[in-house]
């Protein structure tokens, strides 16, 4: 309990003193976890019992950059190759690792006395003789020096230790020697690789591409040689029968098994990264994963022919990009959005008659009645008594403004990821077959237009735009009202007579707001220059999108949004253009 006091207590000292984060919370929990909405961090309370408040505190910042700086994108050949084996993920990780530190000392100067106590350990001054040296002489259960047999780790340690000591370790391999010799040159570019300040996630993600491009192009070459050195010295080893047999952690026994193994072990290591929520947050998505999982199980009593058709419709929609697999789920729905939108945007192409004015081809009754009664009771008309009549308004041809606006931000995890991208691809499918025109806004940490308005995109450069957002969601805060501000802006830049709509797919509350204004402000400012904003929220575990928005939609099933967004435009486009 006085450890956990003492903790809490210096976590609040930190944050307020770097001035950025002072309402950062932390909370003893299952695992590792950052809610960016509720900007709180979770770690493992067992944590309590095998490190110092101080320790706990490192991790919980370090986990905290690479939440805020790590980006992976998958399209590209680079991370392809570096997450295709456990070796090579090792070495793209560790200088992951050292980018990640160096962002956060240039953001906040009293990290580095904490995140320096994360490798205390691993990273002592004799490379050679840590405690890390020791846990791999139990593993291998031999006489020799566990960095003779994997250079590779040597190597893979070595760079850590110059991000740390800015010199070269005292070595066990000449192999290592000669590989820091060809490849130290590159490092500081390397570990300093990243945006200075805040910054957006596009330039985060062009960072992260750049560090692997230049890991890939300086240090890979001298990294696989040693692996290979690695490789074949286990492989004697193991036929010498100086080292125990490796099957138990690769399940081969082979060297490369070995290696596979070992870089997996360092890598959690040196970063235990949180990527999965707590147990309670775990509890909450369970009862969906396990139905999606009993969903997909093929049937016991299916034949052979149908198991290898499973098989294949399996593998098929595995190759399929993002764009598509959703597409296939919101097919059936596109149509019947598409006929929805058109039955409202373009009501005003319809004949109808508008007044009032002293003449015209229609009397309002109401009206004339009441003009009728005053002249009997002798009262005095005014001006508006005599206006009774209605004139025909010629049908018009409107343009149309449609903002779509997504919520990427750390919050949007799943399942409300998927729901809140079929929503926009809904939208963007629906708009493009009625040729109306939109633009798509992201928002996290800062504001993101991934599309204007007025750039035509045919459906091959729509799923490419598509596959792009997708890798964005979630990550970062929520700057909600930023993203409304600069929508607000780009539509008043559209023509006047435009219907103009901003659609907000979101699961409810910002925490970002740099517009010296109130969320609800923004609302009435945007509806006073004739621009509607709806909040759209889709997904069972959207439910604050009411409470936040003016106007809403919220619904559980995305086949339910054309009926429920049918009645709030009947309300908002019909209603408005008769009053």
């Amino acid at each position: 309990m006085n450890n956990l006091k003492r903790f809490i207590d210096l976590m609040e000292i930190i944050s307020t003193a770097l001035g950025e984060d002072i309402d950062l919370r932390i909370r003893p929990g299952q695992g590792w976890f950052y809610d960016y909405e509720k900007n709180e961090v979770v770690f493992p309370e067992k944590l309590l019992l095998n490190y110092t408040p101080e320790e706990v505190i490192g991790f919980t910042i370090h986990e905290a950059g690479h939440r805020q700086l790590t980006r992976i994108d998958m399209r590209r050949e680079e991370f392809k190759l570096f997450y295709s084996k456990h070796y090579l993920k090792l070495l793209l990780s560790v200088f992951e690792d050292a980018r990640v530190n160096n962002w956060m000392f240039s953001l906040f100067p009293g990290a580095r006395y904490y995140l320096e106590f994360m490798y205390k350990d691993l990273l002592s001054e004799s490379l050679e003789k840590s405690e890390y040296v020791t846990h791999l002489q139990r593993q291998i259960n031999g006489s020799v020096h566990p960095y003779q047999l994997y250079p590779h780790l040597e190597y893979v340690l070595s760079i850590m230790y110059y991000w740390r000591y800015k010199k070269i370790p005292k070595l066990v391999n000449p192999e290592v020697k000669k590989a820091l010799k060809n490849t130290s040159q590159f490092f500081e570019e390397i570990f300093n690789c990243f945006p200075k300040g805040r910054a957006g996630e596009k330039e985060r993600f062009a960072f992260a591409c750049k560090t692997a491009q230049l890991i890939k192009e300086h240090i890979l070459e001298d990294y696989e040689r040693l692996v290979h050195i690695s490789k074949e010295r286990v492989d004697q080893a193991l036929q010498n029968r100086e080292i125990k047999n490796h099957s138990g952690h690769g399940g081969s026994g082979s060297g490369l098994s070995a290696i596979e193994q070992s870089a997996k072990e360092l890598a959690e290591r040196l970063s235990p990264k949180i990527d999965r929520p707590d147990k309670e947050q775990a509890d909450k998505y369970m009862p969906i994963n396990r139905q999606k999982t009993q969903e997909s199980k093929p049937s016991p009593s299916l034949t052979l022919k149908a198991l290898v058709r499973e098989q294949r419709r399996v593998k098929k929609e595995e190759d399929l990009s993002i764009y598509h697999k959703f597409y296939k789920d919101i097919a059936g729905v596109i149509q019947h959005l598409c006929g929805v939108l058109e039955n409202y945007f373009f009501k005003n192409t319809r004949l109808r008659y508008q007044g009032y004015f002293k003449s015209g081809q229609k009397p309002d009754l109401r009206k004339a009645m009441n003009q009728s009664r005053k002249i009997q009771q002798k009262c005095p008309l005014e001006k508006k008594d005599l206006e009774i009549f209605m004139r025909r308004r010629l049908p018009t041809a409107r343009t149309h403004s449609i903002a779509l606006i997504l919520d990427e931000s750390g919050s949007m995890v799943e399942p409300k990821r998927s729901a809140a991208l079929k929503g926009l691809l809904l939208f963007m499918e629906s708009l493009t077959n009625l040729d109306i025109d939109y633009a798509i806004i992201g928002f996290s940490d800062t504001v993101m237009v991934h599309k204007m308005f007025g750039e035509g995109m045919n459906q091959s450069q729509r799923a490419d735009l598509f596959e792009e957002i997708s890798m964005y969601i979630p990550s970062g805060m929520t700057a909600d009202a930023d993203a409304l501000a600069l929508t607000t802006e780009l539509l008043e830049k559209e023509p006047r007579e435009a219907i103009k709509f901003i659609m907000m797919i979101t699961d409810g509350e910002g925490n970002i707001n740099n517009t010296g204004k109130t969320f609800a402000e923004l609302q009435e400012e945007a509806l006073a220059k004739d621009i509607e904003v709806i909040g759209v929220g889709l997904g069972g575990y959207v439910t604050q999108v009411d409470k936040r928005y003016k106007t809403s939609v919220q619904v559980e099933e995305i086949i339910d949004l054309p009926r429920i967004l049918s009645k709030v435009l009947e309300e908002k486009i019909i209603y408005d253009e008769c009053s």
